[in-house]
């Protein structure tokens, strides 16, 4: 007889059930996986009930930070947020120690006042809504929003696409080199928009209303097919060697372009603010309505 099969016989005659050793060691399994959020294909959930109760998945522990440690793929399946009014500003959401992960926000936000009050918008302390310090990591579909840090800040070699991240009191997203930044909303952020080191490409995004530039890239950057509008201060800047082309620059406080000299620039409309400052003009601008650009 199975031990499963006799503690049933047990229960239907009314009679105690001893806590035998092999039980005691399947309970403990049990529990363990219970803790451990992980869906069917090998994906691990983010979520706010494992985060703030017992820890996401191995490694990670409960509380905030949700702290991924290892390689993989990870998808949230809930809104994250503070529990309380008071505390753990200072507390990023989720940090991402390893190379070569995967986060998919699945649609939700990541936002610092969202289990405070829904119709508040923006938090004080220093946390960052994510901060990945490994190389290779994707963050996509989602959004981050309130964070007195920055919304999003990856290590070397990532993507980072179709967010949208807003109202964060330093960058709404930060790549480190050679990131791959491209479809995402970035708004009212405190610093830039977006900042990228060298040789990253910004491409298809959406920049305005920032506290500094919409768009900052440095060394042989790759500006590409963004908007970018109302921000303080420049437009889009960009560092040596780098190509700035087919943007759009509006109504910002500073320069539409703000390029150094050796940064070509192409197909690119600048309305409504000082048009150019240095770059290298390699035709089909438009500057204040006209071809002839500086």
């Amino acid at each position: 007889m199975s031990l499963f099969t006799s503690l049933r016989a047990r229960f239907a005659a009314g009679r105690r059930v001893p806590v035998t050793h092999a039980l005691a060691t399947t309970l403990v399994i049990v529990t363990f996986h219970a803790t451990t959020a992980m869906a069917v294909d090998g994906v691990f959930e983010i979520n706010q009930t494992c985060a703030v109760d017992t820890g996401c998945f191995n490694g990670d522990s409960a509380g905030f930070p949700v702290t991924i440690t290892l390689s993989g793929s990870y998808v949230l399946t809930s809104n994250l947020g503070r529990e309380f009014a008071s505390g753990d500003v200072n507390d990023d959401r989720i940090q991402i120690t390893a190379d070569d992960v995967r986060l998919d926000l699945n649609g939700f936000a990541i936002r610092c006042s969202i289990l405070v009050f829904p119709g508040g918008d923006t938090c004080t302390g220093t946390a960052d809504g994510i901060e990945a310090t490994g190389d290779r990591v994707t963050v996509e579909n989602g959004s981050i929003k309130g964070w007195g840090g920055s919304g999003v800040i990856v290590g070397d070699h990532s993507v980072v696409r179709n967010l949208t991240s807003g109202l964060n009191g330093r960058y709404g997203i930060f790549g480190s080199t050679g990131t791959i930044i491209q479809g995402n909303n970035v708004h009212d952020n405190g610093i830039d928009g977006i900042s990228a080191q060298q040789a990253s490409l910004v491409r298809d995004n959406t920049a305005h209303d920032n506290g500094q530039d919409g768009i900052d890239v440095s060394f042989t950057g790759l500006v590409v097919d963004n908007v970018v509008y109302n921000n303080t201060s420049d437009g889009i800047e960009a560092s040596a060697g780098g190509r700035v082309t087919r943007n759009v620059s509006r109504s910002n406080d500073g320069f539409g372009l703000n390029l150094s000299s050796t940064v070509a620039y192409s197909d690119n409309t600048v309305t409504d603010n000082s048009t150019v400052q240095g770059g290298h003009n390699t035709g089909g601008n438009s500057c204040q309505g006209s071809s002839i650009c500086p």
